[in-house]
């Protein structure tokens, strides 16, 4: 995707979904924001609606974190979703997504590192606000595994929005 990010819808059949993105079967995020996103996860809910999670690796980035971007089933932005379709997380450094993952509420839970500053979880409400019952009431959990060297790359919802984090140490 050269500096934004995106994902592409594909039918059963494996061909490009050409009902999404005007055609191409193709979302593109971070058009005009001046930051290029470099790397991108994606997930859907069971209605249709389409998340993109960009994460920056441009060290001079002012605004550094997460971007979570909502889309409706067909690809048009939800503008009920954050501010107008999009959550911006802020983070202190360089920010690059591990997992996304719907919870059995429709809550978003979502891994990342932030540079030296260590793994966090984030969970956002289904209007993509930050979760005030998760972390310390700012919906954010840093370092979750103990230190800044350990990361989360995968997540699993149970049932009652209790979780696994499988990850690892590095250094």
């Amino acid at each position: 995707f050269g500096g934004i990010a995106g994902a592409a819808r594909f039918t059963p059949q494996g061909l490009p979904d050409t009902t999404l993105g005007g055609g191409s079967g193709v979302l593109e995020v971070g058009l005009n924001t001046g930051t290029p996103i470099f790397r991108a996860l994606v997930t859907a809910q069971n209605d249709g609606k389409i998340y993109i999670v960009g994460g920056d690796e441009s060290a001079n980035d002012l605004t550094p974190g997460l971007d979570v971007y909502r889309f409706n089933a067909n690809g048009t932005t939800d503008t009920g979703y954050g501010v107008s379709g999009v959550r911006h997380l802020a983070a202190n450094q360089r920010t690059l997504p591990h997992d996304a993952l719907i919870m059995p509420t429709g809550k978003l839970l979502l891994s990342a590192q932030a540079g030296d500053d260590g793994e966090f979880l984030a969970r956002l409400t289904t209007a993509g606000a930050p979760d005030a019952a998760f972390g310390g009431g700012d919906g954010i959990v840093q370092n979750p595994l103990a230190t800044t060297h350990d990361f989360a790359a995968e997540m699993v919802a149970l049932p009652d929005d209790s979780f696994f984090v499988a990850g690892g140490t590095v250094g």
